[in-house]
Formats: C-alpha cells, structure tokens, sequence
C-alpha cells in the first residue's frame, strides 16, 4: 500500500512524504503548489508506481490541478463556465476530487454551488448535479467524493450528516 502525505514544512514550503507499507518511501518538495493562498481541499493519487500524479481539489485557484508527485504542475481545468450555473470563478470552490475506474474525473464544489461536477478523462465537462438544500440529491456542503470499482458515486454531505448514493450519471439511489 501507498500512502502520500501533504503537509507544510519550515517557511511555508509544502511538503509531501510517500509511505509504502508503512515505511518512508520518498521525500518531495511541491514546488508547484508554492503560493500565497495555498487552499488545496481534497486529493487523489492515481496511476502505476513511478508514474503516479496527484489531482487537487485547489479552492483559491478556483480550479482542479494535476501534477507529478513533486508537485509540478501537468495539467489543470477551470471553472465549469460552460455548466452555466457560475457567473464568475470565484463562485467555484471545489472541495474533493474522485477518479472512477473509467477515467471519467468527478469533483465536489462544496464551498460553491453545493453540487457535484463531471469530467471526461481528457478534462470535458459533461454535467453536473446537485442543488443546496436537505431533500435527497441535494447537499449542504458538498465535503468529500469517491466512487467505487463499480462506478458508484458517494457524497459526504457534511452539514446534513449523510453520505448520498448516486450512479455516474447523477441519479440518487
């Protein structure tokens, strides 16, 4: 197994450490994630051993990021503007990042819109779903996602105290 760990060092740097079955593995200075505002919420690693990349949910960038495991930036995708549910970036706050085993990508704006957003593996926006409120299918601060070898789709749905089921198009089960 495993296990990545990111935290802040001396002067601000981040730092990452890998643990493989409990052991020190490697040390990693993210240079990429050196900023003034540095709001990463939630990631994932993915992909095989020495191939790896992490993907952060970055609340301040308003964005998801993808980088190596010494945190230099690969790829990033913006603000969904074509969900036509923002007016401007900063009303995109994603929490938490999913990969399902089809490489579609789904990403929780919690601190936005409440809702849950879909990728295509190359970073498309297909759809989104969700709304703020208490009735099943919507959220109250959308906190973490993960999806199953399945393809099930789990919401922590922080504020309500459930966790919400869905299928991977969105569908509350």
């Amino acid at each position: 197994t495993r296990v990545l760990i990111v935290g802040a060092g001396e002067a601000g740097q981040h730092l990452g450490w890998q643990l493989q079955n409990g052991t020190l593995a490697e040390r990693h200075h993210l240079v990429g994630f050196v900023d003034d505002d540095a709001r990463k919420h939630g990631m994932l690693i993915h992909g095989e051993a020495g191939h790896e990349e992490l993907v952060l949910a970055h609340t301040s960038r308003h964005e998801v990021v993808g980088t190596t495991l010494d945190g230099q930036v690969q790829w990033t995708i913006p603000w969904p503007k074509e969900s036509g549910i923002y007016a401007k970036a900063e009303e995109y706050n994603p929490t938490a990042v999913a990969l399902a085993p089809d490489g579609r990508l789904f990403v929780a704006d919690g601190y936005g819109n409440s809702c849950v957003h879909k990728y295509t593996p190359d970073g498309r926006h297909l759809t989104c779903w969700g709304t703020t409120g208490t009735d099943p299918g919507q959220f109250n601060i959308v906190h973490n996602i993960v999806t199953d070898e399945e393809g099930w789709v789990y919401v922590a749905d922080r504020e309500n105290h459930r966790v919400q089921v869905f299928d991977g198009n969105g569908r509350y089960e």
